[in-house]
């Protein structure tokens, strides 16, 4: 095969990791060592304010660099996103002879001079983001500046998704509703689209998982916007029985939100204020020992491109209640509970019910750990790597 060279928009590698940045790196490591014989290129940009703190970030590059001889770094600063990703990318490209570009992040480059692959995980942006309303009493706090950088968005935004993604040779969707939500929401060829499922780290696949009386809590996360229904979580919470909540109390992490957020509102309109345990932003290492010492995972989310809290409780033995929408039942399979995000007694008798049946808890943690285990960050890499074998092969005729 031949020595291509695979360029990889690697920005993400140097974000928080959640969600779409975990996901870059798990690539990002897995793809150089299943394919020696390709030259990868990482593009990044160390000058973007939203990055994590260096200490953080510094340490993932070194280790690939240092496991990875096949792996180059180009670093580009520039704050300006959108410059960086139409302008500079496009320069870098050209500069360092790339055969096949992959940007993995819900973004293209439009004019990139070489076949492309996305990476598009989800449309909640443009469904979401494009139909929020930006008043013009903003400009009465002085705040003109950024009503037009929220318009300049939403327009990049609206271009991107209306225009941009249908020039890419491939999009990789991570879930088959994603999949087809694109094709519906987008109007683009369902031929062109390929869904590949990201993997559960080893991190939290454990080989015991603690039994149902040395849990210790019920853990939600603290996402705060309409798609991860917070409120339908705590309503919920307020109809378990008390001798439940008292036993394994309700505890919330990573939250980032303010006083006046639906969960805070929530706890407050329900009078949970001393009943529920919430905790900001944590670490990969405490999010794991949090899966692990749960009795039992809420996820109430009205909308997920592919859910990775899901894979995480399974791995850890943790039984899940969550909803019938998007992805979730695709990711769930068998296992967990499932029910309309607003059925908030169904989600309350579905926690009273798992935590008062030992043998029921049981069999949920044992089936969810073993649906885990067929979600791997090495089949996830070798599937993208089909994706660009095929467009190579095809290109190189």
């Amino acid at each position: 095969m031949n020595n291509f060279k695979i360029g990889i928009d690697a920005r993400f590698l140097l974000r928080p990791l959640r969600g779409m940045p975990l996901y870059v790196l798990r690539l990002c490591q897995n793809l150089p060592a299943l394919a020696r014989n390709y030259q990868f290129i990482y593009f990044i940009n160390k000058g973007f304010e939203h990055n994590d703190t260096p200490e953080n970030y510094l340490p993932r590059i070194k280790e690939i660099e240092t496991q990875h001889p096949n792996v180059t770094f180009v670093n580009f600063d520039d704050d300006a996103e959108i410059k960086w990703e139409q302008i500079i990318l496009p320069r870098l490209l050209k500069e360092y002879k790339v055969d096949l570009l992959h940007m993995p992040g819900n973004r293209i480059c439009f004019f990139p001079g070489v076949p492309i692959v996305v990476t598009l995980h989800d449309v909640m942006e443009y469904k979401f983001l494009l139909n929020q309303k930006y008043p013009l009493s903003w400009h009465k706090n002085g705040s003109i500046r950024m009503l037009l950088h929220h318009l300049r968005k939403r327009l990049y935004a609206s271009v991107t998704y209306k225009w941009g993604f249908a020039r890419a040779e491939k999009i990789i969707s991570v879930s088959n509703y994603s999949a087809n939500d694109i094709v519906k929401t987008l109007k683009i060829d369902s031929n062109k689209i390929s869904t590949i499922h990201h993997g559960v780290d080893s991190d939290y696949l454990i080989d015991f998982s603690l039994p149902l009386d040395e849990r210790q809590f019920t853990l939600m996360l603290g996402g705060d916007s309409f798609q991860k229904n917070p409120e339908a979580a705590i309503a919920c919470w307020a109809e378990v029985p008390p001798e439940i909540r008292q036993k394994y109390p309700l505890k919330i992490i990573g939250f980032c939100g303010s006083d006046s957020s639906p969960i805070m509102q929530a706890v407050k309109k329900y009078n949970l204020e001393n009943l529920v345990q919430i905790n900001g932003w944590v670490s990969q290492e405490e999010m794991v020992e949090a899966f692990k010492k749960a009795a039992v995972f809420l996820f109430p989310s009205r909308y997920e491109g592919f859910g990775f809290p899901l894979i995480q409780a399974m791995a850890c033995g943790t039984p899940v209640i969550s909803t019938n929408r998007s992805s979730i039942p695709e990711v769930l399979g068998p296992v967990g509970f499932q029910f309309d995000p607003d059925d908030h007694a169904g989600m309350a008798a579905g926690i009273g019910r798992v935590l008062s049946d030992p043998a029921l808890w049981a069999e949920q943690s044992a089936s969810g750990a073993q649906r885990a285990g067929s979600f791997t960050w090495e089949n996830s890499a070798q599937a993208h790597l089909d994706v660009y074998s095929r467009i190579l092969g095809q290109s190189s005729d």
